[in-house]
């Protein structure tokens, strides 16, 4: 069963689809998209939709500033997007078809870099990461430094 959500943050809302199979204590995975990307790409539609199949509860969603969430993309930054994460952990933790115990982050591209930054935050029992945009911090420190770095 696909459900819409939505969460306050701050002065706007965040925006996903949970992917609940029938029953409770079911693991689940929350999906991280990548940089300009949204919670409505193909992939991971494909993979929310099987892994509900195979009766895996799956959250994705548009962290603020990008797709059906509110905000501006020049407003959000990596940590604005763990933020994100950690407030859609919360959520599918208060849901009774989800173990909270038992709750993955995964991430495409930049979404891998927050799923394994968010992880350490909130207790993930693993991660998944899909061509995880893992060296952009040492490629930003060599493009920005002096006063770019300390503006970005």
């Amino acid at each position: 069963m696909e459900v819409n959500f939505s969460i306050p943050r701050g002065a706007g809302v965040l925006r996903g689809v949970a992917h609940l199979p029938e029953g409770g204590g079911h693991a689940c995975l929350v999906l991280c998209h990548g940089l300009t990307g949204s919670a409505h790409e193909r992939m991971l539609i494909r993979i929310a939709r099987r892994l509900e199949q195979h009766r895996v509860a799956c959250i994705r969603y548009d962290c603020m500033g990008s797709g059906e969430s509110d905000g501006e993309p020049s407003q959000a930054s990596v940590s604005t997007e763990v933020e994100d994460t950690l407030a859609v952990v919360r959520y599918a933790r208060s849901l009774p078809q989800i173990d909270e115990e038992r709750i993955v982050l995964g991430g495409h591209s930049l979404g891998a870099l927050v799923a394994l930054l968010a992880a350490q935050s909130c207790g993930a029992k693993g991660l998944a990461l899909l061509s995880p945009a893992l060296s952009c911090y040492h490629e930003l420190i060599e493009l920005l430094t002096g006063p770019q770095l300390h503006a970005f």
